[in-house]
């Protein structure tokens, strides 16, 4: 407990100095004086400003704070990071994650239809040279895809390495997969 100063009227004069800005002058000898002086009046500004209600609008004034720290952030970014987050932004590797794999599943959807569509055409052909024709056209269209395949592995693999996290590595896709995985054949 402090020990009251045994004039008071020295007491008031000492406050309404604080409050004016203005700092009682501190022995040369001591300066911890100034500094614990200096704390006080910070003290009493922060005291003098809660009865005010100056912090009473602070956004979740009255709620638990959350203490939850996301353990995949670096410790000298977390700020940046939370002020992106609440901001409704997120880091670019996230966006860059999301709109590859928005992108490959619509790379798939296109794939389905298109060989949905030649084995259509394949089950309707009754010639042997339209037959040919049509496995001549489906062959430069697997052509197209594996290069497309080609070019979109060398984005996840730059995607990849940006990314801090290695669990969440976005997987290279083979042509052969992806045909099975639509349920079609390289020979129609």
């Amino acid at each position: 407990m402090k020990k009251l100063k045994p004039d008071a009227k020295a007491k008031a004069d000492e406050y309404k100095a604080k409050v004016k800005g203005e700092f009682p002058a501190a022995p040369a000898d001591d300066p911890t004086d100034v500094i614990e002086s200096s704390n006080d009046i910070v003290g009493q500004r922060i005291e003098e400003a809660m009865r005010q209600g100056m912090f009473d609008n602070l956004r979740g004034h009255g709620k638990p704070l959350d203490l939850r720290r996301n353990p995949f952030v670096p410790e000298e970014k977390e700020m940046a990071f939370h002020l992106l987050e609440n901001s409704g932004f997120s880091p670019s590797w996230i966006t860059d994650r999301t709109s590859m794999l928005r992108y490959i599943e619509q790379w798939r959807a296109a794939l389905h239809k298109q060989g949905a569509h030649y084995q259509a055409l394949s089950q309707t052909t009754t010639t042997d040279q339209s037959r040919q024709q049509l496995q001549e056209h489906w062959d430069l269209q697997l052509s197209n895809w594996a290069t497309e395949l080609q070019n979109l592995n060398r984005r996840i693999e730059t995607l990849n390495l940006t990314q801090p996290i290695a669990r969440l590595e976005v997987f290279k896709l083979i042509l052969d997969e992806e045909l099975k995985r639509a349920g079609m054949k390289r020979v129609l």
